[in-house]
């Protein structure tokens, strides 16, 4: 998309500053408490997702594809994780 509109951000998003959104559409202010919405939304699932324990293999995938793992915590958790879910040595 970027490379065909350069300005796609600026086509896609209000930016808002101080109390510039006062300022706007009803429709777009709407728009904009809705992206507000589900980016929080977003969030709190990405939070959920980091934070939960690895029980299945699909929660291993899930947390190397979502959390910001450091490598160090991989070892500690996602390792052991897959040799305790394949029946590995601990």
């Amino acid at each position: 998309m970027v490379a065909i509109y350069p300005d796609i951000e600026d086509r896609l998003f209000v930016r808002i500053k101080d109390g510039d959104h006062l300022d706007l559409p009803p429709e777009v202010q709407r728009l904009n408490a809705e992206r507000q919405r589900l980016y929080e939304l977003m969030d709190a699932a990405y939070d959920r997702v980091a934070k939960a324990p690895c029980e299945t293999m699909e929660d291993v995938i899930a947390k190397l594809e979502w959390s910001e793992m450091t490598p160090e915590d991989i070892v500690e958790e996602i390792i052991p994780a897959i040799r305790r879910l394949t029946g590995g040595a601990a």
